[in-house]
């Protein structure tokens, strides 16, 4: 973003919306760490700097009128999906497409059928488990299905950048692919 010209003032960025936050954000922020620490997750690199960027701040401000079971569900949820991104981009698997693909449809399993016993000890996986039952628990049988579905087109994303930092393909305008 450009910095404006000596003298001329920044223009104020309106929004007709008055700035609204939820009541428990403070809760919200504590519930992130005792469900990391319950799944897991909080053993994995990289996770206290995960926790300074706010996410039960994020969540609240996102459903400043939602339950506070959903507030929180939103929270862990953007805390699960960080830790998956950064695994990918910086993890052993982050330029191995075929061991990207591997471990992204078995957690897509996992979030499909949470009860399923063959899956790995794993925190992630605890995790994504326990978004989907919490989330079936909250919005039914649909919500959890729309929990799964932006799932497989987010991990699909991610599979695409694992396939680029191994071959990296920029289409031409004339390009068919």
């Amino acid at each position: 973003m450009s910095t404006p010209p000596a003298g001329r003032a920044r223009p104020r960025l309106f929004c007709p919306l008055p700035g609204a936050i939820h009541p428990d954000h403070r809760q919200v922020e504590e519930g992130i760490r005792q469900w990391a620490r319950g799944t897991g997750l909080a053993a994995l690199p990289g996770h206290e700097a995960l926790l300074s960027h706010r996410m039960g701040e994020l969540a609240a401000r996102v459903l400043p009128q939602a339950d506070r079971e959903a507030v929180q569900l939103l929270a862990d949820l953007v805390l699960w999906l960080f830790h998956v991104d950064d695994d990918c981009e910086d993890g052993p698997l982050s330029a191995r497409p075929a061991g990207m693909a591997e471990r992204l449809s078995r957690l897509l399993y996992a979030a499909e059928y949470p009860p399923a016993p063959l899956l790995p000890r794993d925190p992630v996986f605890a995790a994504v488990r326990d978004l989907r039952r919490r989330t079936d628990a909250l919005f039914g049988p649909v919500g959890g299905a729309g929990l799964v579905h932006s799932l497989r087109v987010y991990f699909l994303s991610l599979l695409w950048e694992t396939g680029q930092r191994t071959a990296p393909e920029c289409p031409g305008m004339g390009s068919t692919r």
